[in-house]
């Protein structure tokens, strides 16, 4: 790690960061390239690629994530910036490969804090959150400075030029995908309760293509406008294509709802939990529509600003409250998600806007959040926005 992160300094000096796309992990992956290419272009910042071709973090050690993407990027690389990324990438799969022996004849488990004085799995900016990380320590970095930071990478693909057409990415986290990620399982929709939503979708001229993985549910939609992505073999990089050329994102939140933000993509969300980060969105012009909170203990669904108050508002307090079994979570039904399409639509294609006063208490009351010591760390997230559908905040408000 010393090593490394001295390396990482190093080069930074001469104008070089170096960025550790998270290939072990899906999330991981668009979360490392959203803040570290917002960090290049803040400072500008050559760019150097090390790219882990080995997963420690799961069985098969070969099971990588966002190659297509990362290639893209590496082919608009200067010709001393693909030099650079070629040996530091070498450079940190020799380590992986290291420190894969290490765990397999058992010296990890001894040896742990020793061995990673000396090698780590990632170089430079990989979205670690270590706060003793010297490089970025020594850099002076600071979420803060990204947010406002913009960021378009479906410049890497090739556009296609019909401009009137309506394109959408629908993507469902369901319960087959939360028995895999336990991360997603408070993201979990019924794609069923999707389908009036697609019909109107597809009625009113958009394709709808559904990206994921092929461990998702399958639902039959009849219509020539909808076509399923998801289950194909290259199912991979037909999802990263279709967020790039994509006119909005409809689905579910967690890595899915975060991937529209690289691509400079609106989006309209459902089943959200978290009022923290809201999916890293920066326009109002992106949609959010929040699960339920019922109480038990008060017999009731809480309103938004009983969430605050009981500080239900992050995904931590809300996992050790259902372990607790204090509070039940109610996903979205049919209407609602319909209902919050239509708004979104209508704004987004129509320029019809409803009332503005709700969403504007609402980000007050966020706004508040960020004040408590507890939240200084994400200082960050106070400067993102989002919409809600007005019927859902004329409802659980206050």
């Amino acid at each position: 790690m010393i090593l490394n992160q001295f390396l990482s300094y190093l080069f930074y000096k001469y104008k070089f960061l170096i960025i550790t796309p998270k290939t072990h992990s899906f999330g991981g992956l668009y979360n490392s390239i959203f803040w570290g290419y917002k960090l290049k272009n803040k400072r500008k910042l050559n760019l150097i690629l090390a790219i882990p071709l080995i997963n420690l973090n799961e069985k098969n050690i070969f099971s990588i994530y966002g190659i297509d993407l990362i290639y893209l990027i590496f082919k608009k690389l200067s010709v001393i910036e693909k030099l650079f990324s070629v040996l530091i990438s070498i450079f940190l799969n020799s380590q992986l490969i290291i420190l894969f022996f290490f765990r397999k004849i058992r010296l990890w488990k001894l040896f742990r804090k020793q061995i990673i004085l000396l090698i780590s799995e990632n170089i430079g900016f990989a979205h670690t959150k270590n706060k003793n990380d010297y490089f970025l320590n020594k850099i002076n970095f600071n979420y803060d400075e990204l947010v406002e930071e913009n960021l378009n990478l479906s410049e890497l693909y090739n556009k296609k030029k019909d401009e009137i057409s309506c394109n959408v990415t629908f993507c469902i986290k369901d319960n087959n995908y939360s028995k895999i990620k336990e991360i997603s399982s408070f993201m979990t929709s019924d794609i069923n309760k999707c389908r009036k939503s697609l019909k109107f979708l597809t009625q009113n001229n958009c394709k709808v293509f559904r990206v994921g993985e092929k461990s998702m549910v399958p639902f039959d939609f009849s219509s020539d406008k909808y076509k399923n992505l998801y289950n194909l073999r290259s199912y991979k990089s037909l999802l990263n294509n279709s967020y790039a050329n994509c006119s909005f994102y409809f689905g579910s939140s967690a890595s899915h709802g975060i991937i529209p933000e690289l691509f400079n993509k609106r989006k309209y969300i459902i089943n959200h939990t978290e009022h923290l980060e809201i999916s890293y969105s920066k326009s109002l012009d992106n949609y959010i529509l929040f699960k339920k909170i019922f109480c038990n203990k008060l017999n009731k669904v809480l309103s938004v600003e009983e969430i605050f108050r009981r500080e239900l508002y992050d995904y931590y307090t809300v996992k050790d409250s259902l372990k607790q079994n204090t509070i039940k979570l109610i996903e979205n039904n049919e209407e609602e998600i319909f209902e919050g399409l239509i708004e979104f639509y209508e704004k987004n294609f129509k320029g019809i806007v409803k009332n503005n006063d709700r969403i504007r208490k609402y980000l007050e009351i966020r706004k508040e959040l960020f004040k408590k010591e507890k939240h200084k760390d994400q200082k960050y997230c106070e400067n993102f926005i989002c919409n809600i559908p007005d019927f859902y905040l004329k409802k659980y408000l206050n």
